[in-house]
């Protein structure tokens, strides 16, 4: 597209001119429109507009009054020089998430690209629903200024350097069909430049649409700087990005692990202190002290750092029980205090009992355990086991 989209021009086009509302033909004559937004026409419009007053029709007026300056409101939108009102839905879908930009024709709808969804809002069928205006006459206009400044859906400006910034061959490309354009993205990709190298799309689209703070990535990015992490996190939901601060995603991050495992521990409410606490306990590197707690926090669980000491002595430091044996353990436990078998208390918390079941080895030892009466790691691990009087 020619910039002359961005910048205004005069340009001169053909319409139909309709004097009947239902009618499906007019004669045609030229419409000039200047880049201050007036327009000349053939028409007295003065008196054209008494005429409509008093019950007349001419579409003309229409055309001059409401769809050139609803053609002209959509302008940044069409020349990407204003963010679509895009929102991601779950499962990776989008939508229009700005009330004022929905329409009919796409609310309650999404998407299964930002790219479709920014495509929607470029549409004639969107535009003309979106300012209550008639498809047939904005359409028209729509495609006149195509012929005058090249297609809406063409190929992106060219903008020297640019191109390095994205990683996949016809980013750019695919950026524009996402309603970004060139222009932005070195403001974009300035909270990963530690990354030093080509950016995902994907960094560059959920940044754009997700509502990540570009301070919080950066602050990250500066312990893990990688581009596939940086577009990882301008893509979690607001929920995942609020579960902590900066400084406690990098904390995680930086630990060398799967970025999954750093966003459970977070999820999980795990604070990043634990690590070092874990590793001095226990003796553990700080990666292993993160894993095991990770480890842990799959299955539902956050064992202390006394029950990781025991753990680490024991030698069952790359070990841990089953979501489902640890479910099954429980089960067993509340069973045994229904049937009265616990009489006077009932059975430990689920990571007491988790760890008591890593220790004790199989589901029947750690039920012999609770039959003496053992209620803690502790208790288990002691030479002589705590029992209840």
């Amino acid at each position: 597209m020619s910039d002359d989209a961005s910048r205004g021009g005069s340009w001169t086009f053909t319409v139909e001119c309709r004097t009947r509302e239902p009618a499906r033909r007019g004669r045609r004559h030229p419409v000039v429109v200047h880049p201050d937004g007036s327009v000349d026409t053939p028409h007295d419009l003065a008196a054209e507009r008494v005429a409509v007053a008093l019950g007349g029709y001419l579409s003309c007026v229409e055309l001059v009054d409401r769809v050139l300056p609803a053609f002209h409101r959509s302008l940044p939108v069409l020349n990407r020089r204003t963010p679509a009102a895009l929102g991601r839905e779950g499962f990776g879908r989008w939508r229009v998430a700005d009330r004022a930009e929905r329409a009919d024709c796409c609310a309650g709808r999404s998407f299964a690209s930002a790219g479709q969804a920014a495509r929607h809002l470029r549409t004639a069928t969107h535009l003309a629903r979106r300012h209550d205006v008639a498809l047939w006459q904005l359409s028209a206009v729509l495609r006149a200024a195509e012929k005058a400044w090249g297609p809406w859906e063409g190929s992106p400006p060219e903008r020297p350097g640019v191109a390095g910034l994205v990683r996949e061959a016809g980013g750019l490309a695919e950026l524009w069909r996402a309603g970004i354009h060139p222009d932005d993205l070195p403001a974009l990709a300035a909270p990963a430049a530690v990354v030093g190298e080509p950016l995902p799309v994907s960094f560059f689209v959920g940044l754009r649409y997700g509502g990540a703070d570009p301070d919080w990535v950066a602050d990250i990015l500066r312990r893990r700087p990688d581009g596939d992490t940086a577009a990882w996190l301008v893509n979690l939901n607001d929920h995942d990005r609020s579960a902590a601060s900066a400084a406690e995603w990098s904390a995680w991050l930086s630990q060398g692990l799967a970025r999954d495992d750093a966003a459970l521990a977070i999820q999980a409410g795990v604070p990043s202190t634990s690590i070092g606490i874990v590793a001095e306990r226990t003796g553990w590197s700080r990666a292993a002290a993160a894993r095991a707690l990770v480890t842990w926090a799959w299955v539902g669980c956050r064992p202390s750092p006394e029950h990781f000491a025991v753990i680490g002595r024991r030698g069952l430091d790359r070990e841990r029980p089953s979501r489902g044996a640890i479910d099954a353990a429980w089960a067993d436990a509340a069973q045994r205090r229904a049937s009265g078998r616990m009489l006077r208390d009932g059975p430990p918390d689920r990571t007491e009992l988790a760890v008591m079941l890593l220790i004790a080895g199989s589901r029947p030892a750690l039920a012999a355990a609770l039959d003496r009466g053992i209620r803690t790691v502790a208790g288990l691990d002691s030479p002589s086991p705590e029992r209840t009087p």
